[in-house]
């Protein structure tokens, strides 16, 4: 029972989200990965749609304005075809502003391709271009009489190393520049760890208040019908026990306890699991009404 009120609470979320994404200024990353936990669920795959799977694509605030929207939303009542209208209308909006970019995306990544072959193609030139140079030097001198041919020759040899120096001045510098990169990389990733911690202590927070929230209702709803009846609480639990139900103590109290076994006990009776107690739930249990 508990699987089936977090799968209504995250699908109601999802929706929330993506009815609200204009609102909650939902990034283009965050619909896609959205948009793909929506159809996966409309297929079948049940196990992606979780309130944590689905906080942890969007930031705090954007999270509980989403369940301020699903608190407050005037449309509550729609049925879900009418919900899933709007949120396929979304989806099919936002797939097709993300291909409208598609040919800018190619562009860039082939720049980015060029600018790296172009850097491969340097150090490669150098590497090779250095035995060439020594083979050179050593065919000039034996190849050239003079002492002017031979010193113009060492003063080419005296610029290639110069070159070769400069470049790995530059590649040694790059590989500072990396370094560095890579320290900022594991402080986000640190970073991005508490804040993926917090928020999971935040998702348990709600899910508790949640929680208690529906167990306030059912039991605000199952004492008015009792005592409609002359019934108490402590005679719906022992009526529960009675039947197998109930394993708690008869303290008088509507609590977590008493809620499940009457949930269960509407499953075995064919009445909807609500922890409501109707016409057939008051039947069962106690007979007619009076």
């Amino acid at each position: 029972m508990k699987n089936r009120d977090s799968e209504r609470i995250a699908r109601d979320l999802l929706r929330s989200l993506l009815i609200q994404s204009q609102a909650l200024k939902l990034s283009s990353d965050q619909l896609s990965s959205l948009n793909r936990i929506y159809w996966a669920y409309h297929h079948g795959e049940r196990d992606q749609l979780t309130t944590r799977a689905i906080a942890n694509l969007v930031s705090y605030e954007q999270f509980v304005g989403a369940i301020s929207a699903l608190t407050t939303d005037g449309g509550a009542d729609r049925s879900d075809n009418s919900h899933d209208a709007e949120v396929e209308a979304i989806i099919e909006k936002s797939v097709s502003a993300k291909f409208m970019d598609k040919d800018l995306l190619a562009i860039d990544l082939a720049s980015t391709v060029t600018e790296r072959l172009i850097d491969w193609a340097k150090i490669f030139a150098f590497f090779v271009a250095a035995p060439i140079a020594l083979m050179l030097i050593i065919l000039s001198v034996f190849g050239f009489q003079k002492v002017q041919d031979i010193r113009a020759v060492s003063d080419r040899a005296d610029a290639i190393v110069a070159t070769a120096e400069t470049k790995f001045s530059q590649l040694s510098d790059t590989n500072k520049k990396i370094a560095l990169f890579d320290s900022k990389v594991h402080g986000l990733e640190a970073e991005i760890e508490q804040r993926r911690s917090s928020v999971e202590q935040q998702i348990a927070f709600l899910d508790k208040e949640i929680e208690s929230v529906r167990l306030l209702s059912q039991a605000t709803a199952a004492t008015s019908v009792l005592t409609a009846n002359h019934k108490t609480v402590q005679d719906l639990q022992v009526a529960l026990k009675d039947k197998g139900f109930y394993k708690g103590d008869i303290n008088g109290k509507y609590d977590v306890a008493t809620s499940r076994a009457l949930e269960e006990f509407q499953l075995t009776i064919g009445s909807a699991p609500d922890g409501l107690i109707g016409r057939l739930t008051y039947m069962k249990l106690f007979g007619a009404q009076r």
